[in-house]
């Protein structure tokens, strides 16, 4: 689970509609685009971490995953 929301950005810098998604990747490179629902379920899985910088089409930069994805919550089994 995470906590926090993909629409963090505001109205304005939302992406909302059929956004692509793009995660810098450890050597710097540009990986993507993604969809929204693949950001969202490698962030629970935890295939980024909340450190990772994310960018969406229409934002003016990169961002910091935790800053719009919230940080990773850890649920015991």
């Amino acid at each position: 689970l995470y906590v926090g929301s993909l629409l963090a950005e505001g109205p304005n810098q939302s992406c909302t509609e059929a956004p692509r998604w793009y995660l810098q990747g450890d050597s710097g490179e540009t990986l993507g685009p993604y969809t929204r629902q693949e950001f969202e379920q490698w962030y629970r899985e935890g295939r980024f971490q909340p450190t990772s910088m994310i960018f969406c089409d229409g934002w003016s930069g990169w961002k910091l995953a935790r800053d719009i994805l919230g940080e990773p919550v850890s649920i015991g089994k």
